[in-house]
């Protein structure tokens, strides 16, 4: 099954952080401390994702961490923003 984004719409699988030590000693994700995360587009529309936004399979983007909504596809978890919730391809 192929997954495909529509319209506004952009597929992430969320990039699992590096923490940072306290001068507690207890580590933070920096998911916790930094408002943007890393995630890979799994894929973006053509219309509105790539052509508008520049955005494609593959990059390596940092998003908003609150924005959009976590979905299951065939027993995986990925993550659906809208093209303005990306921040930087990197």
């Amino acid at each position: 099954m192929t997954k495909q984004a529509v319209g506004v719409y952009v597929l992430i699988k969320h990039k699992a952080g590096q923490t940072r030590m306290r001068k507690s000693g207890l580590e933070i994700p920096t998911e916790m401390e930094d408002r943007f995360v890393l995630g890979e587009i799994i894929s973006a529309s053509t219309s509105i994702g790539k052509e508008e936004f520049g955005l494609e399979a593959g990059q390596q983007v940092l998003y908003d961490k609150h924005a959009g909504r976590q979905v299951r596809v065939e027993g995986e978890d990925y993550l659906m923003v809208t093209c303005r919730d990306v921040a930087l391809i990197v």
